[in-house]
């Protein structure tokens, strides 16, 4: 919302948008969150490297959600290839946390199409199944199915 209008990215699928934010929500109602504990989702097109869906997630009670222009976490310094993680650690504004990225890509036949890109932040290192269950939950979801449909 900006000067009290709806302004829309035009790369932004909004079904997928939903689908993402639906994902981060069912996490932390899954396995629970602490203050401050925040999760950033991206979803791009390879090639052309639009950006699909983007949402980052803090928690201060309530789920509180951010979409683009502005990182939850201190951008990654370097670039994972998929099925990659790292695991490291920050220091926010009120809290220290556990950090671990996870690249997965999406593959149509045999080339990568979409690149999906999850940080999470939390008072306890999560393991790499997270991140797994999380990707794959975005990967056979609505959108990606009726975009595979459409194109083939």
């Amino acid at each position: 919302v900006m000067n009290n209008e709806i302004v829309k990215d035009n790369d932004i699928d909004e079904t997928l948008q939903r689908e993402v934010c639906d994902i981060i929500k069912n996490h932390f109602v899954t396995y629970g969150s602490e203050y401050d504990d925040r999760c950033e989702t991206e979803v791009t097109e390879i090639s052309t490297g639009k950006v699909l869906a983007d949402v980052k997630v803090s928690m201060y009670g309530n789920l509180f959600y951010k979409y683009k222009n502005e990182d939850r976490l201190p951008t990654d310094t370097t670039q994972l290839k998929s099925g990659e993680t790292r695991k490291d650690s920050v220091q926010l504004m009120h809290s220290f946390k556990h950090t671990i990225s996870y690249v997965q890509d999406i593959p149509n036949d045999s080339s990568s199409v979409y690149r999906v890109r999850i940080r999470l932040a939390t008072d306890k290192s999560p393991s790499e199944k997270i991140f797994t269950d999380m990707a794959s939950n975005i990967i056979h979801g609505k959108f990606m199915n009726r975009v595979f449909v459409e194109n083939n």
